[in-house]
């Protein structure tokens, strides 16, 4: 097999994961225990770079948490010029180790990966123009989207949503309780991880569905939505746990409710997605790959024979290398260059 190393890593499985160590890293340093270690600023430069090579999605969350913490020092200084003390304030010297930190670990994603710059001008060259049918289309798309995290098939999504909004009525009932519980209890997460989970993934969640809607990044999806679902997850259950609603009387519907849901799904799901269904055998003594992402030629190459012949290169290179690889066509092939070279190869890929 030969292929060349990408330098932009799609895989957001590991998007998410590195969103969550980050996350965790930034808890760590708001916490108020004096001294910072330099161990675990280098580790949040390392993972900042990390993070954003492999989304660019992820200056959203070093945004998210900037913003956070900056909000605490002012907080911590605005009370200690009235004469009291704040418990959860962040010193103004730990506020600049992150932001070095931060700026350290983009330096270095634009050093190891210096075209990133050029794929904006790339993305605006191929946007979309605004229009009204295309905005109420990628409405229902996000809309889709929210709802397919918690149902699946697309035919439940309306059952749910329509359900989802009876479940959240009782919770005007109970307003003034839970109001009494925020001051009375303190959060299971500390030091308000609740309220910066919760606060985070809504920020998150609000930049990405923003930028769709306006026009700005092409694509909606799960994948895009990696980051924060754990957030949401998390913080969500950090703040009904503060509140009291965790008690089975109140919660038991809701759970049934979402089992019944998920089960059904997952059953039609099972019985009729033909993406499930198994994928006939290559009869192919060889496989050219007109890609080499990292995204990409794992899924294309994962159940393939391990005695058979993979080339995978750039489309650019299939067309300067050719011989390397035409020498494999049967003789009855005939090599078409160009674009039709490779509208055949994509095909047949």
């Amino acid at each position: 097999m030969v292929a060349s190393i990408s330098l932009d890593a799609r895989q957001y499985e590991l998007f998410g994961t590195l969103s969550i160590y980050y996350l965790l890293l930034v808890l760590d340093f708001s916490r108020c225990h004096p001294g910072v270690s330099i161990w675990k600023l280098a580790l949040l430069g390392l993972i900042t770079t990390a993070g954003l090579l492999t989304h660019f999605y992820f200056a959203i969350l070093i945004s998210g948490a900037g913003f956070y913490l900056m909000t605490r020092t002012l907080s911590g200084i605005s009370k200690n010029s009235d004469g009291g003390e704040s418990a959860h304030s962040i010193s103004p010297c730990r506020l600049l180790c992150f932001g070095g930190v931060t700026l350290a670990g983009i330096l270095l994603f634009l050093v190891i990966n210096p075209e990133f710059l050029n794929s904006f001008s790339n993305q605006r060259s191929q946007s979309v123009p605004y229009s009204i049918s295309g905005l109420v289309t990628r409405i229902g798309k996000t809309v889709r989207c929210l709802a397919g995290f918690f149902v699946y098939p697309k035919e439940l999504i309306v059952l749910f949503l329509g359900l989802a909004s009876v479940a959240v009525l009782p919770l005007g009932y109970y307003w003034k309780s839970i109001q009494q519980a925020f001051r009375n209890h303190p959060s299971i997460l500390r030091p308000g991880c609740g309220w910066f989970l919760a606060t985070l993934s809504g920020w998150y969640g609000g930049w990405t569905i923003l930028l769709f809607l306006s026009f700005i990044t092409p694509g909606m999806g799960g994948r895009y939505l990696s980051p924060f679902w754990p957030m949401f997850s998390l913080g969500l259950t950090a703040l009904l746990y503060r509140a009291g609603l965790h008690r089975s009387s109140r919660m038991a519907p809701l759970l049934v409710l979402y089992l019944a849901l998920g089960a059904g799904g997952l059953w039609y799901g099972y019985r009729q997605d033909p993406e499930r269904q198994p994928l006939p055998a290559l009869e192919a003594h060889w496989l050219l790959v007109d890609s080499v992402q990292r995204g990409c030629l794992p899924r294309v190459t994962w159940n393939l024979e391990k005695d058979l012949a993979v080339y995978a290169c750039s489309q650019d290179d299939i067309l300067s290398a050719s011989a390397e690889w035409s020498s494999h066509l049967p003789e009855e092939s005939d090599f078409m260059p160009q674009s039709r070279c490779i509208t055949l190869l994509r095909k047949a890929c």
